[in-house]
């Protein structure tokens, strides 16, 4: 099969198409050719060597049809249409047992511990795969799993966001972002995105954003301040990084929640011990979820036609590249998706 890879760490142009073995499905498990896969900035951390020198190959969103199964795997039939849960986890340990797949010390990602989807196939096991609605486009699929399986873990898990609340979340026009917008929408939240160009911020009211906060020409916290006639957010989802912190402190009100999943603008913020006591805040972290239960809902709501995954652009597996410095240039709102047979863009 063709593959993206990979070779030595560095810039986009690093990405190589080569020949690869085809997957075979082993026991319980399904080989899924792919239709689309999205890129990610674990993706960008792949190419710049954070998982090692020897990486596999990248793509963790992953959408295609089943053209292979492994003995016992019996649950999907052949010619299904699947979306991924990219985290494989154990199914035995502790963490398993209680439903927090995404923490499981033995869990490994497509395209990160294992090979992914930047690639013709791909083998997974059948219980991470997810059956689509004919509907779906497979863009719109793999546009999926990273984004909404961790807006999901981090507003209904860890935040525990109740309608009626008031949601600030920041990075709004970005994958994760996005995702949080339209399913905060959904639970009856009143929404404040954030972004960092008025372009962006026409995007998030198209889904559903009460509020937009432009925080590179206003002030975060005045705003926010303004908006809830003093009061603060109820929640605050973090999706920039270090830079937002000393306004998210401002903007919380007493008793809110800070979650975060993102050290882009920097990993060592600002943070006054004293605010956070007086005001006594929860901060929490959200990585990337593999929980089962999570992954379900959020593809049930896909298939029920309540999402609406953006994809800002299109491209050939073999133009991967392209791909890769459009997100590093921030130059994206939603998600960038590569489709192994599409034809080579000249």
């Amino acid at each position: 099969m063709k593959a993206a890879i990979v070779r030595n760490a560095g810039p986009a142009s690093r990405i190589v198409m080569v020949e690869r073995p085809d997957p075979v499905a082993t026991h319980g498990e399904l080989v899924v050719e792919v239709g689309a896969v999205a890129v990610n900035n674990a993706d960008l951390l792949l190419r710049r060597g954070y998982f090692g020198p020897t990486p596999p190959i990248p793509g963790l969103d992953v959408a295609g049809t089943v053209v292979a199964k492994g003995r016992g795997a019996d649950e999907i039939p052949l010619g299904a249409r699947v979306v991924l849960n990219p985290a494989v986890s154990c199914g035995l340990c502790d963490h398993c047992r209680a439903g927090q797949h995404g923490i499981c010390p033995k869990r490994s990602t497509l395209g990160q511990q294992r090979d992914g989807g930047y690639a013709e196939y791909v083998s997974i096991p059948q219980e991470n795969a997810l059956l689509l609605d004919d509907k779906i486009e497979f863009q719109s699929a793999a546009a999926t799993p990273a984004n909404y399986f961790t807006a999901w873990q981090m507003l209904m898990v860890r935040a525990a966001l109740q309608p009626g609340e008031t949601l600030l979340v920041t990075g709004a026009a970005g994958g994760v972002g996005s995702a949080v917008v339209q399913l905060a929408v959904l639970t009856g939240a009143r929404v404040i995105a954030a972004v960092g160009t008025d372009l962006k911020r026409e995007a998030v009211r198209s889904w559903g954003a009460h509020e937009t906060v432009n925080y590179s020409t206003e002030d975060l916290a005045d705003s926010v301040a303004s908006i809830t006639s003093g009061r603060g957010a109820d929640v605050i989802v973090d999706v920039v990084g270090a830079a937002l912190w000393p306004a998210y402190m401002t903007s919380i009100r007493s008793g809110g929640r800070l979650v975060t999943c993102s050290s882009t603008s920097g990993n060592k913020p600002e943070l006054a011990i004293l605010d956070l006591m007086l005001k006594q805040v929860t901060i929490c972290g959200s990585g990337p979820t593999g929980a089962k239960l999570v992954a379900a809902r959020v593809v049930a709501l896909l298939n029920e036609g309540k999402l609406t995954p953006r994809v800002h652009g299109t491209f050939p597996l073999a133009n991967a590249e392209d791909g890769h410095r459009l997100l590093e240039d921030r130059r994206v709102i939603g998600k960038i998706v590569l489709q192994p047979r599409l034809p080579i863009a000249g």
